[in-house]
């Protein structure tokens, strides 16, 4: 099967011609947090930095371990 008998390209000219013209053009002014409510705006401000990860630890990763697991893992560094 060849490209052209796909998406844009298996279309005629007039429709070619009439996605061309529109080509950039977004369908809202804005985007992200700028088209969301303002209700929305605020809960993400409040919540400034805080991760979304659960589980409960301080952090991500390796931050966010125990120092004795920390620890434990460092030990083994260089290790086979």
């Amino acid at each position: 099967m060849s490209s052209d008998n796909r998406g844009l390209a298996s279309a005629d000219e007039e429709t070619k011609e009439r996605v061309a013209r529109k080509g950039g053009e977004a369908p809202h002014d804005e985007r992200g947090l700028q088209a969301a409510d303002q209700e929305t705006r605020e809960r993400v401000a409040r919540a400034g930095g805080e991760a979304s990860g659960g589980g409960g630890g301080e952090g991500r990763g390796f931050a966010g371990m125990s120092e004795e697991e920390r620890k434990r893992i460092a030990s083994k560094g260089g290790q086979k």
